[in-house]
């Protein structure tokens, strides 16, 4: 049996956008109770990034650093805090262009109106998936593409939607200008050095009772709730 043509594919894309809320399936596990500090960069974020009714533009952000700073750990915190101001976020694993069209093939395959896609090569399923982003009746959406940190390797451009519309994060160890011309506010995640913090991040990773544990104080220290 012949998969259906391009063009009906499209169309049926174009009369439906499923929300499809948080969706990290192969992301890290990341431990929200160790996860302490960083307070001033998460209102940062989503100074940057939160969706706005009445600036359309396309919210996009670099978080640099070096390797173990955070910067994966910081990004996903940021969506599960912020998470219901979106319709729908995505985590991508962009270490290599691989990897990447591996994330893109995930998550296409949870856009039910177009039925089973595993025949579909990956240049088609970039299609769709630019094409799902770039509609007018889904702007609110979150990409965070994780460890770009080759770009020698491949262009990150091309996997870019061109919408004007939308929030993307981009995770690096190589400097902000690794998405080549890829215009962005930029924020370089250096080591704790408020005491305070330091002290948190002791006191969590001890298991000593210093701190309040569990997802009420979380998202209290973290998230500012």
């Amino acid at each position: 049996m012949g998969f259906p043509p391009l063009s009906a594919l499209l169309l049926e894309l174009t009369i439906r956008t499923d929300k499809l809320g948080l969706i990290f399936r192969d992301a890290p596990e990341i431990n929200e109770e160790l996860f302490v500090g960083r307070r001033s960069e998460l209102q940062e974020m989503q100074k940057i990034l939160k969706p706005n009714e009445l600036d359309s533009k396309q919210r996009k952000l670099v978080l640099g650093g070096m390797g173990g700073i955070g910067k994966t750990q910081l990004a996903i915190a940021y969506a599960k805090c912020h998470w219901q101001s979106y319709d729908s976020v995505f985590w991508l694993n962009a270490t290599t262009e691989s990897l990447l069209q591996n994330s893109i093939r995930s998550i296409t395959s949870l856009f039910d109106a177009l039925g089973d896609l595993s025949g579909y090569g990956d240049t088609l399923l970039l299609t769709f998936f630019h094409k799902w982003l770039s509609q007018s009746n889904n702007t609110r959406w979150l990409l965070i593409l994780d460890n770009y940190d080759d770009p020698q390797s491949y262009a990150l451009r091309k996997f870019l939607p061109l919408c004007s519309h939308g929030s993307i994060i981009v995770t690096t160890r190589q400097t902000m200008d690794v998405a080549e011309g890829f215009a962005c506010a930029p924020i370089h995640l250096r080591p704790l050095v408020s005491l305070e913090e330091a002290l948190k991040v002791l006191a969590t990773r001890s298991g000593r009772q210093i701190l309040e544990s569990g997802n009420a104080h979380y998202a209290h220290y973290v998230c500012g709730r």
